[in-house]
This record gives C-alpha cells, sequence and structure tokens, in this order.
C-alpha cells in the first residue's frame, strides 16, 4: 500500500517511542550454506523505568546486486523470518545498531531500546553466528531473483513490504523476538555480491495491545 493512502493512520507522535529507519549494506558475501543468516534484527525492551515497548515492522526491502558472476547459473534467493525466543543475539558480520540520536524520524523521538537492549548485524562476507533463537518454519517475505554465469549484475529489486495503512496488522515484536534474513539457496561457486536492506519500524509503549489507532 503506498505510504500516501487515504486511509493511513498512523500516529505522529507514537506514545513513549517513535519512528526509524535504516540502510544496511553487507560485505562482499560468498560461498554461503543454503538458509545462512545474512541479516538479524533482535529487539528487546528492558528499561530502568520498567516501561516496556514493542516494535511494529513498517516496511522491509531486500536487494541484491551481483559483484562477481557464478561458476553456472542459479537462483538467488532470500527470505526473511520472525525469530522467537532470541535470547542470544547473532555474532559476527558488522553491528549496525541505530547510533544516539539518529536514524530517528524526527528529533524528538527517544533512541531507538535496539541501542541499548537489543542488536541489529548483516553479514560480511560470511554467514552471522545464529545465536540463541527459534524461527518460524515459514517466511513472512521471500524475494527470488536469477544469478547469470560468470557476469555480474544486479538482483532484481524486490517490492517493499510496508504496513502504514490503517486496516493492516503489522509485523509485532515483544522482548527477545527478531527478524532473520537468509539466503534460501546456497550461493554457487565463485559467486559474490552485496545485500541490501532497508527497514523502518515503529516503537511505542506496550500495552498488550497490537494496534495504534
Amino acid at each position: 500500500m503506498p505510504r500516501n493512502a487515504p486511509n493511513c493512520n498512523q500516529p505522529l507522535n507514537p506514545k513513549g517511542g517513535g519512528y526509524y529507519e535504516m540502510s544496511l549494506k553487507s560485505g562482499l558475501i560468498t560461498g554461503v550454506a543454503a538458509n545462512a543468516d545474512l541479516f538479524s534484527l533482535r529487539f528487546n525492551s528492558a528499561p530502568a523505568t520498567g516501561i516496556k515497548k514493542r516494535f511494529e515492522l513498517k516496511f522491509l526491502k531486500i536487494d541484491f546486486i551481483i559483484t562477481t558472476g557464478f561458476t553456472g547459473a542459479q537462483v538467488v534467493d532470500f527470505a526473511a523470518f520472525i525469530a522467537r525466543t532470541f535470547t542470544g543475539s547473532s555474532t559476527g558480520g558488522t553491528a549496525s545498531l541505530p547510533p544516539a540520536s539518529m536514524n530517528d524520524k524526527q528529533s524528538i523521538y527517544p533512541n531507538s531500546e535496539i541501542l541499548a537492549n537489543g542488536d541489529l548485524r548483516i553479514a560480511t562476507t560470511a554467514a552471522l553466528g545464529a545465536g540463541t533463537k527459534t524461527l518460524d518454519t515459514f517466511p513472512f517475505l521471500s524475494a527470488a531473483g536469477y544469478g547469470a554465469a560468470a557476469g555480474a549484475g544486479p538482483f532484481r529489486n524486490v517490492p517493499i513490504m510496508e504496513e502504514f495503512g490503517e486496516h493492516h496488522v503489522p509485523v509485532v515484536l515483544r522482548a527477545n523476538e527478531g527478524i532473520v534474513i537468509q539466503n534460501l539457496t546456497a550461493f554457487g561457486a565463485a559467486g559474490v555480491g552485496n545485500l541490501y536492506v532497508d527497514i523502518g519500524w515503529m516503537e511505542i509503549i506496550d500495552d498488550g495491545m497490537s494496534n495504534t489507532w
């Protein structure tokens, strides 16, 4: 749904929270096995005040560009999973926590809970360490493209998954839940590329409800 849809009814100043956006780029990924973790977001809210927040996903976009072609042509595909009981953060890669007073859409918003209590990272050249979590059996978003043999080129752009409409239910994360992006098919010989992940979310005081309107 376009962001300017007439039935949008998102709060400008979410109770106790705010809106945040980040765009992350991996290193030159190569040789990863199927179902390897390449992006990991772990949300947790444990403020000293005891007021906990929840995370609501607003958009997610995956892009991939092949910088060195595969020896043989192959499918290049990715999927996003919700992670439950995410008690141990992923390891390795590039830690990319939202910096203090940055990546919020208004300067009045507090720092993201991810900065103090969670984790956000993307792969460098190899897969991330898995951490401690349980992924849903099926992803909530997937994207597939085609990697030509021995040739660099773009992976097709993946449509943005958005939740800006009044009647849509967002992906909601609470303490020790997260989002993990994996490649579904193993990278064949020689293939190298960069993964790009754009993500936007809202944080709001958790009153036990999943809607904000």
